[in-house]
C-alpha cells in the first residue's frame, strides 16, 4: 500500500467520523485507485454505505474486503450487521459465528485455557 493511499484513507475515516459521507467516499475511492488491494478501504466504504442505508450496496464492499482478507473478524462481522438490517437473518448468523471464530483463532491458546 502506498503512503499517499494510506492518506486518502485516514482523510475518508476523519470524514467517516465527523458524517460527510460522500467526502469519505471519494477518499476511499482514491485509496483504493492508489491501492487496488486495500481491503481496509472498500470495508469503510461498505460502513458509509451502511451509515447511508444502503445495505445491499455496503454489503457488495463487504464482500470485496474479505475476499482480499478472508481473515478479518470485522469484515465479517459489519457484513453481518449489514445482512441483518435487510432481513438475512441467517447470513448475518453465518458471518457473526464466523467473525467469532476469526476472533477466538487469533486468541493465543494459552490465553483461552487456563494454566
Amino acid at each position: 500500500m502506498s503512503k499517499k493511499a494510506e492518506e486518502f484513507f485516514n482523510q475518508g475515516t476523519a470524514h467517516l467520523e465527523a458524517g460527510e459521507y460522500d467526502l469519505a467516499i471519494q477518499n476511499y475511492n482514491k485509496a483504493i485507485e492508489l491501492s487496488p488491494d486495500y481491503a481496509d478501504a472498500f470495508n469503510n466504504r461498505g460502513l458509509v454505505y451502511g451509515r447511508k442505508g444502503k445495505f445491499d450496496r455496503a454489503i457488495k464492499y463487504f464482500n470485496l474486503a474479505i475476499e482480499l482478507n478472508p481473515d478479518s473478524a470485522n469484515f465479517f462481522n459489519n457484513r453481518g450487521v449489514a445482512y441483518r438490517e435487510i432481513g438475512k437473518e441467517k447470513e448475518a448468523i453465518r458471518d457473526f459465528k464466523k467473525a467469532n471464530e476469526l476472533d477466538l483463532a487469533a486468541i493465543p491458546q494459552k490465553q483461552v485455557t487456563k494454566p
